[in-house]
């Protein structure tokens, strides 16, 4: 089989890895390109380079929620019993390593940035508890370096909450199907009902789990469509539905730019309860329109196929990313040069962290827990 010369640059610049685990059968190449998209935008985000980037954590939350629901609702309707144990330790070889690792040497390397200059950036002992067992989240972080966290909490416990409460549901109900699609569309519900609550009686509505839930339910809801109701997902109308979503997420981003900006009295209420409500149904459906296309195929492979190459490095890089780049646009600022310093700087510790903590992590998973695990 020959090489081409496209294949070699790749194999030299990229690695052979990567670009085998983008081709691994059941991958989705668009899933990949939503993901690169949303560490993208969360990255310059952070870099003071691209304002309401933050919005790139719900489109984070939606594909989140349907790579796990695929794995979930893959072996509802047969005689297989699911295993919550070897569920929930896969996804610890997942997440744990590459966590801990930031937590630690992260606190290292923030100690020798900011100890002088910003030492509110280090997490003080009696904090140290928060970040260690995923509830940060609910108590508030005064460290900006590790503020970013919240999100993994909110995934961490949907890790645990989904799939319970799945089992339960599937002793109660048997394989039915139908009470799937309510359980799914209960957590949205939910979702929705906790920012409404949130914001009648004063309390955050942005980083507890009960608040985002919705984001991740969206997504589970499209594994169940996919797994349950493929011809339907096939035969989806591609192009209008990612245009939908499209002309949603930024729709409500402009009106809430605009009534932030004019003083709107429905400003606030819209930021805290129907943007975060919108953003991540808009996001369902530019994926649903998408799921069975390739956006890295065609004329603009050029474009997508490096947004998914860079999905594949995307935890480490959203790890590190406000560890050390504070830093930088203190002293570089976010003008071009400080901001190539910043992205290049932060992506490069993204890819050795993954290649030397996340790769071997899933490696050792594969030895454990044998060699057919999701890709996710």
């Amino acid at each position: 089989m020959t090489t081409s010369p496209l294949d070699s640059v790749r194999d030299a610049i990229f690695g052979r890895e990567v670009r085998k685990s983008l081709s691994q059968e059941g991958r989705v190449p668009a899933v990949d390109v939503f993901r690169g998209l949303a560490i993208l935008t969360v990255v310059l985000y952070h870099g003071e380079i691209l304002p309401y980037g933050y919005l790139g954590v719900d489109v984070f939350f939606v594909v989140s929620g349907l790579l796990i629901g695929r794995i979930l609702v893959a072996k509802w309707d047969t005689p297989e019993p699911f295993r919550f144990p070897s569920f929930f330790a896969a996804r610890a070889f997942k997440i744990w390593p590459s966590y801990y690792t930031m937590l630690f040497v992260g606190t290292g390397a923030a100690y020798l940035l900011y100890r002088v200059e910003r030492p509110e950036m280090l997490i003080t002992i009696e904090h140290w508890p928060r970040y260690l067992f995923f509830f940060q989240n609910y108590r508030g972080t005064p460290h900006p370096a590790f503020d970013h966290v919240w999100s993994l909490c909110v995934e961490e416990h949907f890790y645990v909450l989904l799939p319970v409460s799945m089992l339960v549901l599937r002793r109660i109900t048997g394989q039915k199907i139908k009470p799937l699609f309510f359980l799914v569309g209960g957590a949205i519900a939910l979702g929705m009902l906790g920012k409404l609550a949130g914001f009648r009686f004063g309390k955050e509505t942005y980083s507890a789990t009960h608040n985002r839930i919705d984001a991740l339910a969206w997504g589970v809801l499209l594994a169940v469509l996919v797994r349950f109701k493929p011809e339907l997902v096939k035969r989806a109308p591609r192009l209008p539905l990612v245009l939908a979503g499209v002309v949603i997420f930024f729709g409500a981003l402009a009106f809430d730019v605009l009534a932030e900006k004019r003083g709107m009295p429905i400003g606030d209420f819209f930021h805290k309860v129907i943007l975060f409500t919108l953003v991540p149904f808009s996001v369902f459906l530019a994926i649903l329109g998408a799921y069975h296309t390739d956006p890295t195929k065609g004329p603009l492979q050029g474009l997508f196929w490096p947004v998914r190459f860079v999905a594949y490095y995307s935890y480490n890089w959203y790890l590190w990313h406000p560890v050390v780049g504070p830093y930088i646009t203190k002293h570089l600022g976010s003008g071009v040069v400080g901001s190539i310093v910043y992205v290049t700087l932060t992506f490069a510790l993204g890819v050795l962290f993954t290649v030397r903590v996340e790769e071997p992590a899933l490696v050792l998973r594969n030895r454990v827990l044998g060699k057919a695990k999701p890709k996710a």
